[in-house]
């Protein structure tokens, strides 16, 4: 059965440690009040058989003394003991009795043709609260009587509301300061998490805080190994952030560039009306929206990319696609961006060499796809960095001719997104090679 959700909720909106407190504390009270009213019962059983065994003892021992004929005056108990005895003929009528017993009348009325036994009663002769009765039957001068052996109850039950008194104090006691200790120790052991929460605090509030990490303790504990994950992590998060501002930043400046040369060539064109070929204003318009448009769908591939949401795979013969006529090499994946894969690396080995090469191998389970210039080729300190955003090794080459610097970048994603990786090596033509392994479908 669920707890009503009122409750629920009144619970969860307490502190961590006012939960902690109370979860850890409840059980302990539980378990101790459990634990009093065992004891309560343990003793108070004990004390039963104590008192069963003393009276029946001592009713055997007046049996035997009546069964021989003998019947003393008073009756015999146990020195220093607080049993009561009697013997009562058929009528109720006491023959005879302990010292401490009344001579007069029955200590507990309505024994006479009850079955001889155990039980406890009460003692109107006795006049001090209940007793505990041990009854057995015998015979004087061949006339049936009924023994009788009392133990008063009334010092065990004085006894039992004695501990009662002192559990009733103790526990609390034990509770209270169990509740202290487990507030302090808990407080103790949430402190280090409290420092964690001011650290992130001021670092959220001063922005990205590079640099900012939360405070690691000295001891091994959970709490330190949080710390270091979640510095990390906050690690990570500032990284990521500082390149998704260095990607905008760059982004808007790559489409800033050609919206300025659009906007100069409008703007001459509105001043100078005469002086203005309009087919070539056209052209070059044209050039700049182009780029644009390659830039966008570049960005838009990037970001598709990021998010992890290919198209859905089909199997694609890269033989075909590379056109290089040999067999047939296929892999899973989407067919336009295997497409733009290729055209990127052979878009960028043109740019630099008059001869490339592309090829189409198979090694083990991987698909191979070989572009190779004879270009310039590319330095062994650059060959990781090339396929970084925006980068261009080249500085003083025109973005026109150089691009923007994405399409290496798209290269690596779009491999990664199909399982596969791309490296830059030295290529037999004397420039540089561009090599995509891909898993390959038997």
């Amino acid at each position: 059965m669920r707890p009503p959700a009122a409750l629920t909720g009144w619970w969860f909106a307490r502190s961590l440690r006012t939960r902690l407190v109370v979860g850890s504390v409840v059980p302990l009270a539980a378990a101790l009040l459990v634990g009093t009213v065992a004891v309560v019962a343990v003793f108070a059983a004990g004390r039963m058989r104590q008192l069963d065994v003393q009276t029946a003892r001592e009713a055997d021992v007046l049996v035997q003394l009546v069964s021989s004929g003998q019947l003393p005056r008073p009756l015999p108990v146990p020195a220093g003991s607080t049993l009561l005895a009697q013997v009562l003929d058929r009528s109720g009528v006491v023959l005879a009795a302990s010292p401490a017993a009344s001579q007069a009348r029955p200590l507990v009325d309505g024994l006479v043709g009850r079955a001889p036994g155990t039980f406890t009663e009460e003692a109107p002769a006795y006049g001090d609260g209940p007793v505990r009765v041990r009854t057995a039957s015998s015979v004087v001068g061949g006339r049936p009587v009924l023994v009788v052996v009392a133990a008063p109850l009334a010092d065990v039950r004085r006894a039992i509301g004695a501990l009662r008194v002192v559990l009733l104090l103790v526990v609390p006691a034990l509770v209270l300061a169990a509740t202290l200790l487990a507030r302090l120790v808990i407080g103790s052991s949430l402190r280090p998490v409290e420092r964690l929460r001011e650290a992130a605090g001021r670092i959220a509030a001063s922005g990205e805080g590079p640099g900012q990490l939360l405070p690691v303790g000295e001891r091994d504990d959970e709490v330190s190994r949080l710390a270091g994950t979640l510095n990390d992590v906050l690690g990570r998060l500032q990284s990521a952030l500082r390149q998704q501002r260095a990607f905008v930043a760059d982004a808007a400046h790559e489409l800033r560039s050609p919206l300025a040369s659009m906007r100069v060539q409008l703007d001459v064109a509105r001043a100078h009306p005469d002086l203005v070929d309009g087919a070539q204003l056209v052209a070059d318009l044209d050039q700049e929206v182009d780029r644009l448009q390659e830039l966008v769908d570049d960005l838009l591939l990037l970001a598709r990319l990021d998010a992890r949401q290919p198209a859905p795979f089909r199997p694609v013969d890269l033989s075909a696609l590379a056109g290089t006529n040999g067999t047939p090499v296929r892999v899973l994946g989407d067919r336009a961006a295997l497409q733009r894969l290729l055209r990127n690396l052979t878009d960028n080995a043109g740019r630099y060499a008059a001869t490339v090469r592309v090829a189409v191998v198979t090694d083990g389970g991987a698909a191979v796809l070989t572009v190779d210039d004879d270009g310039p080729g590319i330095p062994s300190e650059d060959r990781e960095r090339i396929f970084d955003r925006w980068v261009r090794l080249d500085p003083g080459r025109s973005r026109p001719e150089g691009g923007a610097g994405l399409g290496l970048t798209l290269v690596r994603e779009i491999a990664a997104a199909h399982g596969g990786v791309v490296s830059a090596t030295d290529s037999p033509l004397g420039g540089a090679r561009l090599q995509v392994r891909l898993p390959r479908l038997p």
